[in-house]
C-alpha cells in the first residue's frame, strides 16, 4: 500500500499539502503485472504532478507505467470496453467519472474472478487519485461526450464528439448539435428539424434507442436506429397511417387492411405509396409482440 502526497490548487497558486490521497493505492490480490505497474506509477509521482501540468504531467506517467498493464487486464476482463484507445487516452478524452462509471457497470456484468476484480479496482483507485489532482474535470467529462455523442436532432455525431474522435480538443458549446444542425452556421436547418424533435425522441425510444450511451454501447447500431427514427419523425405519420404501417408490416394485404380499418383499398394504396420506404422499417422496430399478435389474428 502506498501513501501519496499532493499539492492543492487554491486561487491559482500551488500550496503544498501534507495530506495523503483520500484512499491509498492498494495492490493486494491483483495480478503481478498490475502490482508492478501501480508501484512504478506511485514511486514516480512528485507533489508537482497534475493532470493539467505540461512539465509534470500525470497523464505521461499513466501512459508510461500503466497503459500496458491496463490494456492486458482490460482485454482479459472487460470484453465490452472500447479498446481502440489506450488507458491514458481514455483518461484524457473520456474523463475519470465516465471511466469509473463504465468500469463499475462492466465489472458487474462480467462476473469477474477476485484477481481480475482487484485489477479493475486498482485502475479505479488510480482514477480517483487523478481526480484528486485535477482542479476541475476535463472538458470531455463535463460535456459527457461518451454518454451523448449524437446530435440532439438526428443521427450524426456532435461537433465536439467528432473533434474528440480525431484527437482534437472539444468545446462545451459544440456538444449538442452536429455540423448540419449547428444553430450558428446553419440556423434554417436547426429551426426546421427542431419542430420534429419531440417526434424524433418518441420514435427513438419506441425503437429501442439509447438517449445516454456508455463505452460498451454499439455506436453503429444506435446510428442506424436514429436514422430510422429521424425518417419516421419527418414522415408526418397520422394515426391512420401508423395503423396501416403496422398491419402492412404484419403481412396483411391492402384489401384486408382496408376491411380492418373500414376504409377503401384506394386509400390504403395511396397511403402506402406516400409512405414507401417507411413501412419496411417497421420490421426492425421494437414492437415485435404487437406485430406477432397481428400476424396471428391474420391467420
Amino acid at each position: 500500500m502506498t501513501d501519496l502526497f499532493y499539492d492543492k490548487k487554491v486561487d491559482s497558486c500551488m500550496a503544498t499539502s501534507s495530506s495523503p490521497i483520500h484512499k491509498p493505492l492498494a495492490v493486494e490480490g491483483c495480478s503481478p503485472e498490475m502490482a508492478a505497474a501501480i508501484e512504478a506509477f506511485s514511486t514516480s509521482i512528485t507533489p508537482s504532478h497534475t493532470l493539467r501540468s505540461r512539465r509534470y504531467s500525470l497523464l505521461s506517467l499513466v501512459a508510461k507505467h500503466l497503459d500496458d498493464a491496463a490494456s492486458i487486464s482490460i482485454r482479459r476482463t472487460l470484453s465490452g470496453f472500447n479498446q481502440e484507445k489506450s488507458f491514458s487516452q481514455h483518461v484524457k478524452h473520456t474523463g475519470c467519472n465516465n471511466l469509473i462509471k463504465t468500469f463499475k457497470l462492466l465489472s458487474r456484468q462480467a462476473g469477474l474472478t477476485p484477481r481480475d476484480q482487484a485489477d479493475i479496482d486498482c485502475l479505479m483507485d488510480v482514477l480517483f487519485f487523478i481526480k484528486s489532482r485535477t482542479p476541475s474535470e476535463s472538458i470531455a467529462a463535463e460535456i459527457n461526450l461518451i454518454e451523448k455523442p449524437f446530435c440532439e436532432l438526428c443521427w450524426r455525431f456532435t461537433i465536439a464528439y467528432d473533434r474528440y474522435s480525431n484527437g482534437e480538443e472539444a468545446e462545451m458549446r459544440n456538444a449538442r448539435y452536429c455540423e448540419f444542425h449547428n444553430p450558428s452556421s446553419n440556423p434554417s436547418a436547426y429551426r426546421n428539424d427542431h419542430r420534429y424533435r419531440k417526434d424524433f425522441e418518441e420514435w427513438l425510444i419506441a425503437m429501442g434507442g439509447e438517449k445516454e450511451l456508455n463505452l460498451s454501447s454499439d455506436l453503429k447500431q444506435q446510428e442506424a436506429i436514429r436514422k430510422k427514427a429521424y425518417a419516421l419523425a419527418h414522415a408526418k405519420l397520422t394515426e391512420r397511417r401508423v395503423k396501416i404501417l403496422k398491419l402492412y408490416a404484419a403481412g396483411f394485404s391492402q384489401k384486408k387492411i382496408a376491411d380492418k380499418l373500414g376504409i377503401s383499398p384506394q386509400a390504403v394504396s395511396k397511403s402506402l405509396f406516400k409512405l414507401r420506404g417507411y413501412f419496411s422499417t417497421w420490421a426492425d422496430i421494437a414492437l415485435g409482440q404487437e406485430l406477432e399478435s397481428l400476424k396471428h389474428s391474420k391467420d
